[in-house]
């Protein structure tokens, strides 16, 4: 049977944004509209930032104008900060008045450093640390730890100066590669956050890796982590050639059974129904908001 056109759209953005193994693409520039218009819920920044070790990075900050509770805000850090702050609108922030957003970019006028997400978002497959990506020599991959210590230390610093965040409800949201990053940062027992939004993740990224953590991972007792995961019934690889399949990805449902062993995570899925790979991006942002303001 031939796929729909809908099912066959709905797979373009998946393709379009995740090719860059295969094929070069071209990734689109950020409007940025958000900066441009009156926000009353939040206070609005931007600034590029070179850490100590000469790292560089773009730094979105949304701020609640509302005072902070004794504890402090919340806190949802969004990975591919151009990208998230590109799609956020005042009415999304309006529904998440008590949260400061902070968005990890970096310094280009693109949705996504598709080199630097490359390096920064996934984990070493031999825990020596960055190597070149066999499909593609120019990019280097497996720096994920690295960069969870500058998200936890300098960058946090930085974004989080001058406003007073809970550092018992700091949340991290990413997809595709950041939905990975999540993942593993989840799985190797950090308390690097305090949940997780795990948005059509790469889950086949570095084939059992995600699948080898989960069996040893284990949070002291009494604690619990709220975990979103997050994905489309439309995705499909880049480099996978059939029709377009209808149903959440096989490898990554796989993975949530294997969560839902563990009474350590307080897990929510949600399948975004017509939804390819690139869409979830910006489609699973309302409902991570409203996740972040109940959770905790």
């Amino acid at each position: 049977m031939q796929p729909s056109r809908r099912a066959f759209l709905a797979a373009l953005p998946f393709v379009a944004l995740a090719l860059g193994a295969r094929a070069e693409i071209k990734i689109p520039e950020v409007k940025l509209d958000i900066l441009k218009q009156t926000v009353p819920t939040h206070r609005l920044d931007v600034a590029d930032v070179t850490l100590s070790d000469g790292g560089a990075f773009r730094l979105f900050r949304a701020v609640p104008v509302q005072a902070a509770p004794p504890a402090g805000y919340r806190a949802l850090y969004m990975l591919d900060g151009n990208g998230a702050f590109d799609v956020l609108t005042p009415q999304l922030l309006g529904a998440a008045q008590d949260v400061a957003i902070f968005g990890i970019g970096y310094p280009t006028n693109l949705r996504f450093e598709v080199n630097r997400r490359s390096l920064d978002y996934t984990p070493s497959l031999d825990g020596k640390g960055p190597v070149p990506d066999p499909q593609r020599p120019e990019r280097q991959i497996g720096g994920a730890d690295t960069f969870l210590a500058m998200l936890t230390g300098e960058l946090r610093r930085l974004a989080e100066a001058n406003v007073p965040v809970d550092p018992g409800r700091r949340f991290l949201w990413g997809h595709s590669y950041g939905g990975l990053f999540a993942l593993h940062t989840l799985l190797t027992g950090s308390s690097a956050f305090a949940g997780y939004a795990a948005i059509s993740p790469s889950v086949w990224w570095g084939g059992s890796l995600l699948q080898e953590k989960e069996k040893m991972f284990e949070l002291p007792a009494g604690e619990v982590v709220p975990l979103l995961v997050a994905l489309g019934d439309r995705e499909q690889r880049s480099d996978d050639k059939t029709p377009p399949k209808i149903g959440p990805a096989p490898a990554t449902m796989d993975l949530v059974r294997r969560l839902r062993r563990h009474h350590d995570l307080s897990l929510t899925v949600t399948v975004l129904e017509g939804m390819g790979h690139g869409a979830t991006f910006a489609a699973s942002i309302p409902s991570v908001l409203d996740w972040v303001s109940r959770a905790g």
